[in-house]
């Protein structure tokens, strides 16, 4: 009795998702592309509309042929090849130095086999500086061509985070260059004050500051060239913008913070990108999504929301006489959620403007292969629809190799005609209920407890031996 009484629980445990039908889903687009006698790989990029409407998964997507067939596909990140520039660096000899003044002009040399250069770059371990650098090319060490006539490089540590020590040179085939650094020393003055009063008897009669100023020289550990080369990049994530709605500025006076919320359409981001006029800045900016937390509320699980970081950087815009850097970018690992947050830590500093935000992230396409002369159209959006099963990645990752994959497009999104509804009360409400499952476990205890009191009971009526 008891053996059945439990069964019922026990089915519901165990029953299976069953096959998908196009009614279980919201939305239709049809796609489009020119059909072809034979069977051939199809692909087609995933949209805004689909990453609205589906799970953080994609796991409610189906595509159906003419004939309401199920088709298996293979779901997976565009990639494509990239050529990009990487540094590799030369040797090259310092010959000789000579000082005029307050200049020096440094002779260098590279070897018979070096690869021409496009940069040099200057190791020095002075800070709070900034220098004119000029560089001279020639091929005979006699008549000399200028190839930097208003460089510089600096170091702004004092203020901020910024150094520049490399200076990039034009495609040239000179071997030997000439270095002219001007205002190679200069005074830094120290903030303290050397005091002398004097007195006679009680009364002060003489007061004199000092100031101490340190000359410094232009210390120059290592000179090296550099080049660059184009190697290829296989395998690399197409990434791609995605609009977003215009930002919402506030600001928190009180934790001393600028707060930008972005609206999104769960497309799958990895970067936000501010935009802003203002310039002369460095500060930490932490991109923050909602995550549920879960909390009691009388014994039952109850969903609050909370901020959490999912990726944090360093922007800044530096305009400054010669000096021109910026960084805006903040990247984080990649989310799909319908509203972000930039939280911009301003210290004691104003707040920046923002104007704009820009979304960058990977784009997603599915892959099938399809019938000759079939139609097909993808149904997607449904919160109760589990992840499909196919065995389509072994299926295509061999037979793709050596064969075109054919780009199909997406028609608009449509409202699926057949569509009942989401189901109500089923085993996936069910096994979400905490009402259900703690009915069911209690109910599951009282029996248990019956049987071991009846089981006890029949012991006890045994005959003693």
């Amino acid at each position: 009795m008891k053996t059945y009484f439990l069964l019922p629980f026990l089915v519901l445990l165990v029953l299976p998702a069953g096959a998908a039908e196009p009614a279980k889903f919201r939305y239709v687009k049809e796609i489009s592309r020119d059909k072809s006698a034979e069977e051939e790989i199809v692909s087609f990029t995933l949209d805004p509309d689909i990453y609205d409407a589906t799970q953080n998964g994609l796991g409610d997507i189906r595509i159906f042929d003419g004939a309401g067939q199920e088709t298996p596909y293979l779901l997976e990140p565009v990639v494509e090849s990239r050529r990009e520039s990487v540094r590799r660096t030369e040797s090259i000899q310092v010959v000789s130095l000579e000082e005029k003044a307050d200049t020096i002009e440094v002779r260098l040399q590279l070897g018979d086999k070096a690869h021409p250069i496009r940069g040099l770059s200057i190791n020095s371990s002075l800070r709070d500086f900034v220098r004119k650098v000029q560089v001279f090319g020639s091929a005979d060490g006699q008549e000399w061509t200028s190839l930097v006539k208003d460089g510089s490089i600096y170091d702004y540590s004092r203020y901020i985070d910024v150094r520049l020590l490399e200076i990039p040179l034009p495609e040239n085939t000179f071997r030997t260059f000439k270095l002219v650094i001007d205002n190679v020393t200069d005074e830094k003055e120290f903030p303290f004050k050397e005091l002398a009063r004097t007195f006679r008897g009680e009364d002060e009669t003489k007061r004199v500051e000092r100031t101490t100023v340190e000359r410094r020289p232009l210390r120059i550990d290592r000179i090296s060239g550099w080049y660059e080369v184009a190697q290829e990049r296989s395998s690399v994530l197409k990434l791609t913008n995605y609009p977003v709605a215009a930002p919402v500025v506030t600001q928190d006076s009180a934790k001393k913070q600028t707060i930008v919320t972005i609206a999104t359409r769960h497309e799958p981001l990895t970067s936000f990108t501010l935009q802003t006029a203002d310039h002369n800045f460095l500060r930490r900016a932490t991109v923050e999504v909602q995550t549920p937390r879960q909390t009691q509320d009388f014994g039952e699980p109850r969903n609050t929301l909370q901020w959490t970081s999912v990726g944090s950087g360093t922007i800044f815009n530096i305009q400054f006489r010669t000096v021109s850097r910026q960084e805006l970018k903040v990247p984080f690992s990649e989310q799909r959620q319908p509203t972000y947050r930039i939280v911009i830590e301003n210290q004691d500093n104003p707040p920046i403007a923002i104007s704009g935000v820009t979304a960058e992230g990977p784009q997603y396409h599915l892959l099938f292969l399809a019938k000759p002369e079939s139609n097909y159209r993808v149904v997607y959006g449904s919160q109760q629809a589990a992840a499909p099963r196919y065995d389509s990645v072994t299926v295509l990752s061999t037979v793709r190799e050596n064969n075109p994959v054919v780009v199909a497009t997406l028609g608009p999104q449509l409202n699926n005609s057949s569509f009942g509804g989401e189901p109500v009360g089923g085993i996936g409400s069910l096994l979400n209920n905490w009402y259900f499952l703690g009915s069911a476990i209690g109910l599951m205890v009282v029996v248990l407890a019956w049987g071991l009191f009846r089981a006890g009971g029949r012991l006890e009526n045994l005959p003693e031996e």
